[in-house]
């Protein structure tokens, strides 16, 4: 059975960690399940695409490379070209690399053009720098990075426009998209102010901070009263024995009160609201992953 992309909300909502990290999309599901690569390959563009979106955040993807001898003094070159995930528009980056052979075999002499698409890499040159950058694996040859060139595809990359469509070679870096600007963004469009909204937001609550009221509770010394916004006079006044007690009493009540409305307000996906639209089908159950039915 075909299976569509899920968006980006319903993974936050089930309590997954969804992050853009050194130029590719990693998932951590809140079941502790792990996310099949097969999975990751066939979703992985359009999620990272709505992220994108959704930030209003360009990125980079690697498409090709070709060879070739630039400029009048012939210089030897290898030229990489992008293109941009939101605008699609073309873009290159040129780096200096080796066209002619430097030792004599079987195949050519020294000096000797290299088959058509190969070139050798020193490690003082800019390319090695970027692949290494790019947190790609190193061939077991620096004359073999043609073999490997399509491993870039699946890293995302942020990069500066000097003139037309050339990259400034310095400013190509990994794209790194964090937990928590999707989570704000994401929750910051599509969710209204109200206790539902709270009760779903709690997902968000527990990968970053505690709430601020649960915060001031918790650590409010004895014998002061909290700040309070609606005149009451008894800021500052000291209470002693049983009426410490029964403050700090009410103040679990309360706790657990929020506690218990969360529970009981909280989104379950897989159920069938009243009113709701039909559930499409990769909103399975709880208890077996989207990305397990596959």
């Amino acid at each position: 059975m075909k299976h569509s992309t899920p968006p980006v909300m319903a993974l936050l909502k089930r309590g997954d960690m969804v992050e853009i990290r050194s130029g590719c999309l990693r998932i951590n599901a809140a079941s502790n399940t792990l996310v099949r690569d097969s999975w990751m390959i066939k979703h992985s563009h359009n999620l990272s695409l709505e992220i994108l979106k959704r930030l209003d955040i360009d990125a980079l993807a690697y498409d090709s490379y070709k060879t070739k001898k630039c400029g009048p003094e012939r210089y030897s070159g290898v030229c990489l070209q992008f293109f941009s995930l939101l605008s699609d528009e073309s873009r290159f980056a040129i780096f200096n690399v080796g066209l002619d052979r430097v030792k004599k075999s079987k195949k050519g002499i020294v000096g000797s053009p290299l088959p058509k698409g190969q070139f050798r890499v020193s490690k003082r040159m800019g390319f090695y720098k970027f692949w290494k950058m790019a947190n790609q694996q190193l061939p077991p040859r620096l004359s073999s990075f043609h073999d490997y060139m399509g491993n870039l595809k699946s890293t995302l990359f942020t990069g500066a426009v000097i003139k037309g469509e050339k990259l400034e070679n310095r400013t190509l870096q990994l794209l790194n998209i964090t937990y928590e600007q999707i989570m704000e963004a994401f929750y910051q469009h599509d969710l209204p102010h109200n206790k539902h909204t709270e009760s779903i937001q709690t997902t968000y609550n527990r990968h970053t901070a505690i709430t601020y009221n649960d915060h001031m509770e918790s650590h409010m010394p004895w014998g002061l009263s909290s700040v309070s916004t609606t005149g009451d006079s008894s800021y500052g006044k000291r209470l002693t024995g049983s009426a410490v007690i029964r403050r700090e009493e009410r103040r679990e009540e309360r706790r657990e009160e929020r506690r218990e409305e969360r529970r009981e307000e909280a989104p379950v996906l897989g159920t069938k609201k009243s009113g709701s639209p039909i559930m499409n089908e990769w909103e399975a159950e709880l208890e077996t992953p989207i990305w397990m039915k596959l």
